[in-house]
C-alpha cells in the first residue's frame, strides 16, 4: 500500500482564481488513490515516469498511460459547459 503525504491546495487569492482552484481541489478528491498518486508523483514530486512506475509497481508504459488518462479526465471534468 502506498501512503501519500497530505497535500492541501491553497487558493491564490492574489490572482483572483479562487473558484478554479476550488474546482480543481474538488475534482482531485473525486480521483481514485492510484490516479492521485500518479499525478502527485509525476507533477508535484517531479519524478520521471520510470520512478513513478517503480513506486506504483507498474510498467513505465502503464505509468505513462495512467498519467495521461488522469490528465484527460481532469481536463474533461473542468470544462465549463455554456448555459
Amino acid at each position: 500500500m502506498i501512503t501519500l503525504p497530505a497535500i492541501r491546495l491553497e487558493p491564490d487569492l492574489s490572482r483572483g482564481d479562487v473558484d478554479s482552484n476550488l474546482d480543481l481541489d474538488r475534482e482531485l478528491r473525486k480521483l481514485s488513490a492510484t490516479e492521485r498518486a500518479a499525478l502527485l508523483l509525476f507533477f508535484y514530486m517531479d519524478l520521471p515516469l520510470v520512478e513513478v512506475a517503480r513506486v506504483l509497481r507498474i510498467s513505465r508504459h502503464a505509468a505513462k498511460s495512467r498519467v495521461h488518462r488522469v490528465v484527460v479526465k481532469l481536463r474533461m471534468s473542468m470544462v465549463e459547459v455554456p448555459l
